[in-house]
């Protein structure tokens, strides 16, 4: 929510699939060499196991793209610069706060970790939240949109 992402990204390996450390280290790779031909480029990644339990694919969400942008055969967006690593797919976001909330569920479902324990990577240079503790919280004009064990997202109830 603190960062102008315009797209969420989809990405799957054709190659080593069921290594998430090659994974992540060949994707971070072609993500940076990306960020220097565009320097606006900015992203949150996280890695998730596909349904089969053996491989991963990559969740996320980008913003800044360069103009190298196509329609893929499934009618989403795709990078070129990424199609060496296997099929990537990209769409519009609609909706900020849906998108944030799904984002949210993939980092506190089940969480994919590397050797070093990461659980994703992303740009330098993001907005980050703040953490903001008010005493005396009014509660009335905000609706419950999503609650989890570790987050609790409100929206302003203006109806």
């Amino acid at each position: 929510m603190c960062n102008d992402f315009e797209f969420f990204y989809t990405q799957t390996l054709k190659n080593n699939r069921d290594d998430l450390d090659l994974f992540v280290q060949n994707i971070q790779k072609h993500f940076k060499a990306y960020k220097r031909k565009n320097p606006n480029f900015i992203y949150l990644i996280i890695y998730e196991k596909h349904k089969d339990g053996n491989n991963y694919h990559l969740h996320g969400l980008v913003g800044g793209l360069g103009l190298d942008l196509y329609v893929n055969d499934n009618g989403y967006y795709s990078l070129k610069d990424f199609e060496d690593l296997g099929y990537n797919s990209i769409s519009k976001i609609q909706d900020k706060l849906k998108v944030s909330n799904y984002i949210t569920k993939y980092l506190t479902k089940d969480f994919v970790k590397t050797s070093k324990g990461s659980t994703y990577f992303r740009s330098n240079g993001l907005n980050l939240a703040k953490r903001i503790i008010i005493d005396d919280l009014c509660l009335d004009n905000l609706k419950l949109k999503y609650e989890n064990e570790f987050v609790k997202i409100y929206k302003e109830n203006l109806s």
